[in-house]
């Protein structure tokens, strides 16, 4: 039952922060995902991969080299809030700048769009859905 109560909280939030959108999303069955090599030392891919899924929502995928199950976080924007649900596998900014990347889509949404503050929510407590809240911690973010 305790489990229940965050993720309910979570997704009543996101429902009433977020504007519904008008135009087509990004097809993700044929977005490309990026894979891990088999030698990770060769990899080249970013840590981090940002897919806009539309005007509202980005999904963000930390690299497997990171972290091997590669958990996806998800950045929903409305008028003043942005929800940032998950943050990762990973605490060391120097390689998994998940602050960082968060913080230049919301710069870019705010010169369009107007200020906001952050929330940061959690599905439940796998080291991979909360490890990168050390990044936002000292900072004004809510954590819900």
């Amino acid at each position: 039952m305790k489990t229940r109560v965050p993720i309910l909280r979570s997704t009543l939030i996101l429902i009433w922060t977020c504007e519904p959108s008008i135009e087509d999303p990004l097809d993700l069955h044929v977005q490309n995902w990026t894979h891990t090599p088999e030698n990770c030392e060769e990899n080249i891919d970013a840590p981090i991969q940002i897919v806009k899924y539309n005007s509202t929502t980005y999904s963000l995928r930390q690299n497997k080299c990171i972290a091997y199950e590669a958990p996806f976080m998800f950045l929903f924007f409305s008028a003043h809030k942005a929800l940032l649900f998950t943050t990762g596998a990973a605490e060391e900014e120097a390689i998994f700048p998940l602050y960082k990347t968060v913080k230049k889509i919301s710069n870019d949404w705010s010169k369009e769009k107007g200020e906001i503050s952050l929330i940061v929510a959690h599905s439940h407590k796998h080291g991979d859905h909360y490890v990168g809240d050390e990044q936002f911690i000292s900072l004004s973010v809510r954590f819900i």
